[in-house]
């Protein structure tokens, strides 16, 4: 075999290795491993970059430069290897110490939302907001970290607060259904009723047929004045969990409203079923049997 067709071989084999990393570029991105997708870009490079002084290299000889030449560009040719050899080294060892960096972060993060959710589970809301700070200030990439601080100031009645940091856990991932509920209840419990009503939108489409997200929407429509949506909820969120005294007191007012007693006062009789001391439909029962 001639020198002239092993170059040609070599050149071949090059130019295939890097046309096969640049394929492998997309399959990395896709999988989320875009640390290895960045090295064998630079793989990628690299061969190209040699196949084309190689492609030079040959030109020169075919045009009969002189041999010191020829030893130059050898020369360049190898340094040009040692310094690609170089610095993907150095690439891929600083991607290597990042991915170990931002491994240990994630791990740490989550001793810090472990300890955060015991504080959480046993009513100790200070102490799970600091620990859920903390998991923020490890990794604050992790929405999870963002809605558990949201839920803590929730449970404390700090509408404000937990609305802010909802928004970022939702900022971070959207579909989360946990998130965006509970800030529909928060909206809804700050009073800002119509982005209470979209929130609440967004969860239904995320977990159709949720007992919590039909009462919501049936509550809030109630509280807007829009009876008739709120009815069409409420009998959803009614079939989901028919033993709710909220949703049948809601039920017999809604009932009331349009002036359809017989039903009002049979949703009424219902939640008197369950809490018999309530004055409220005490009040309803009486009221509306003066009619029945």
């Amino acid at each position: 075999m001639n020198i002239k067709n092993t170059l040609l071989k070599d050149k071949n084999l090059i130019a295939f290795c890097g046309l096969f990393f640049l394929l492998l570029i997309p399959f990395f991105i896709f999988v989320g491993k875009k640390h290895i997708a960045e090295v064998l870009a630079d793989f990628a490079y690299g061969f190209l970059v040699l196949g084309l002084i190689l492609g030079i290299r040959e030109l020169v000889k075919e045009k009969n430069i002189s041999k010191k030449g020829i030893k130059v560009l050898n020369n360049f040719l190898i340094l040009f290897i040692l310094i690609v050899i170089i610095i993907l080294s150095i690439r891929f060892f600083n991607e290597r110490n990042e991915v170990k960096f931002y491994d240990k972060r994630v791990s740490d993060a989550l001793t810090y939302l472990e300890k955060g959710e015991s504080f959480l589970n046993n009513q100790d809301y200070d102490n799970a907001i600091r620990e859920f700070k903390q998991a923020i200030e490890t990794n604050d990439r992790n929405f999870k970290s963002y809605y558990l601080v949201g839920r803590a100031y929730y449970k404390k009645g700090n509408y404000e607060n937990a609305k802010d940091y909802l928004l970022k856990a939702i900022g971070l991932n959207k579909y989360d259904f946990s998130s965006n509920v509970l800030l529909a209840v928060v909206f809804e419990n700050l009073g800002e009723y119509n982005k209470a009503i979209f929130q609440y939108e967004n969860a239904k489409d995320l977990k159709p047929g949720d007992f919590g997200v039909h009462y919501g929407l049936g509550r809030t429509f109630y509280k807007v004045g829009n009876i008739y949506k709120s009815l069409n909820e409420l009998l959803i969120a009614n079939e989901k969990n028919p033993g709710n005294f909220e949703i049948n007191f809601i039920l017999g007012k809604i009932y009331y409203d349009k002036g359809d007693f017989q039903n009002s006062l049979k949703y009424f009789e219902f939640c008197k079923t369950i809490d018999s001391e309530d004055k409220k439909v005490k009040d309803y029962i009486d009221y509306l049997k003066e009619y029945d």
